[in-house]
């Protein structure tokens, strides 16, 4: 498997890249869509377990006093209705960003991610499982209901 390592402080953290990441055959397309070419024909999807226990070791590495950084402390109370929406929002973001990169083409033009969670707050509830599976219910990668633009 792929490594990537990241030092600081002394310390540093590893993790197997390809299994944060997989791509996964897309449903089959419905009678009415199956002639359309611009159906993707596989998903990416996050293994938010092994994304969030990365973003835990590396909020540790990134507080200076192991304490909440800074942005966690003004941001909503983890685990509260709205912080997991902004989570939950932040996720599709990256399945967009890394979407639009394996398909080269923008997947939805309008997708926008208006507030960002903070590292200790998206380890922190993706490490819990409860929150982690009702996080996995609902991240997928925004798509335009039109047919995307074929790429030049």
């Amino acid at each position: 498997a792929a490594t990537a390592a990241a030092a600081g402080g002394g310390g540093g953290v590893t993790v197997a890249a390809a299994t944060l990441v997989r791509l996964e055959p897309a449903p089959s397309p419905s009678a009415a869509s199956a002639s359309a070419s611009s159906e993707p024909t596989a998903a990416l999807h996050l293994d938010l377990r092994e994304l969030g226990l990365l973003l835990r070791e590396l909020a540790a590495l990134i507080t200076h006093d192991g304490g909440q950084d800074a942005e966690a402390e003004a941001a909503p109370a983890t685990g509260d209705a709205q912080s997991e929406e902004t989570v939950g929002h932040y996720l599709s973001g990256l399945l967009w960003v890394l979407t639009m990169y394996a398909e080269a083409r923008c997947p939805d033009y309008s997708f926008v991610v208006q507030h960002s969670p903070s590292v200790s707050q998206l380890a922190e509830l993706l490490c819990d499982d409860a929150a982690r599976g009702r996080l996995g219910a609902r991240a997928r990668c925004p798509r335009s209901p039109e047919p995307a633009t074929p790429a030049l």
